[in-house]
């Protein structure tokens, strides 16, 4: 298994020859590969290899010819880079298990790029990690829970973009709670008295009522809005704001439980606990519109 300093090295040589391979594959390029000259007559048919050569590790000895066109494919059909990249995503491997601890490796990379170039990095991280999880079909993911059955690329990176995103969301949310925790503790330090700092206290409370619900929350806008819905069902606090999160402002679970300082198993119980809520209300919604239709007299003897 590699150690943390090693899969960093990995990774991001695995991720600029991904990046790189754009390059490769324009027009010109594969046409030049593959031996194509502005004479032929017909284009030379795609012939995909048996194997790239690649160094014997268990991983190269599973490769279909499948994954060896895919990586032609990427590769502007060279066969060189298509076995150097080949070669590289294959030394990033988590066995079957790909831990938070991993995760937050892969993420530093991002945060620590450039800010231009973080969304494509983010992207080729997505993918990286979703052709791992395709290769391997099943595996255990950052939040202890067993990914089975993935048969598609697009599959695998919409399961590991989440990932990625949570663990994005939590360090924002963990720089924020920082960054206030050091204003206040910088207004402390500049002598500012008691009595200033509850007047001071008192003006951003003031401030921060007049500002709409999604800049107090520091989420966004909602996707949804649904308090008709919240209101009616009589949530405790707890069960709305984590209602709220999942639906309203669509944040997984591992965020939610993330933010709210609590585990996966409490914020299932209050998931659970607000569910049961909104049944007891749809069923009494269906009853009252039933009672609507009884006509005076109904049942009264005939």
């Amino acid at each position: 298994m590699l150690s943390d300093d090693g899969l960093k090295a990995a990774a991001k040589t695995a991720l600029r020859l991904a990046i790189e391979s754009a390059r490769y594959r324009s027009t010109a390029n594969i046409r030049a590969n593959l031996g194509v000259t502005a004479a032929a007559s017909t284009p030379k048919p795609l012939v995909v290899p048996q194997e790239l050569q690649l160094p014997r590790t268990d991983q190269a000895d599973q490769l279909t010819r499948a994954e060896i066109a895919d990586y032609l494919a990427r590769a502007g059909w060279d066969p060189d880079k298509a076995r150097d990249l080949a070669a590289a995503e294959l030394a990033v491997d988590f066995g079957h298990s790909l831990t938070s601890k991993h995760l937050q490796v892969l993420v530093d990379l991002i945060d620590e790029a450039p800010e231009q170039d973080q969304t494509a990095l983010q992207l080729q991280t997505v993918d990286l990690l979703g052709r791992w999880l395709l290769r391997k079909r099943q595996a255990v993911g950052p939040d202890g829970r067993i990914v089975v059955g993935v048969r598609s690329l697009g599959k695998a990176k919409k399961i590991v973009a989440v990932w990625i995103s949570d663990e994005l969301t939590r360090r924002k949310t963990f720089e924020s709670d920082e960054t206030g925790a050091l204003g206040s503790a910088h207004s402390h330090e500049g002598g500012e008295g008691p009595r200033r700092a509850r007047e001071r206290e008192q003006r951003a409370s003031r401030s921060s009522d007049q500002k709409p619900a999604h800049e107090k929350t520091g989420l966004g806008h909602k996707q949804l809005d649904l308090r008709r819905y919240l209101d009616s069902a009589k949530l405790t606090a707890r069960q709305r704001e984590c209602i709220s999160l999942l639906l309203e402002y669509g944040l997984g679970k591992t965020a939610i439980a993330q933010r709210l300082g609590i585990d996966r198993k409490t914020l299932d119980e209050h998931l659970s606990a607000a569910e049961r809520k909104f049944e007891l209300l749809k069923a009494k919604e269906r009853a009252d519109k039933n009672i609507g239709k009884v006509k005076p007299g109904s049942f009264r003897g005939r």
